[in-house]
């Protein structure tokens, strides 16, 4: 280990570079292997989040319009003449 910069009687560091290849190799197959399945599992909670958007869109509207018409007979004044 001369020249490493390392005092002697110590160990040399233990990120070489064939262990940083190995972990990238890892890290690589991770991603070549898991990720497509992950990217599918992603899109399905997504696709599944935006129709449930869409369903509540007009479920939302016939409840504040149900509302608004249930309100409206409360509304009315009555005028008596004297």
């Amino acid at each position: 280990m001369m020249g490493s910069g390392i005092p002697p009687g110590l160990p040399g560091p233990w990120l070489d570079a064939q262990k940083l290849a190995e972990f990238w190799g890892y890290v690589k197959w991770f991603m070549k292997y898991n990720m497509p399945a992950f990217m599918i599992v992603a899109a399905v909670f997504v696709v599944g989040m935006v129709i449930d958007m869409i369903v509540d869109i007009p479920l939302n509207a016939k409840r504040e319009q149900e509302r608004s018409h249930r309100h409206d007979d409360d509304d009315d004044l009555e005028v008596k003449y004297y």
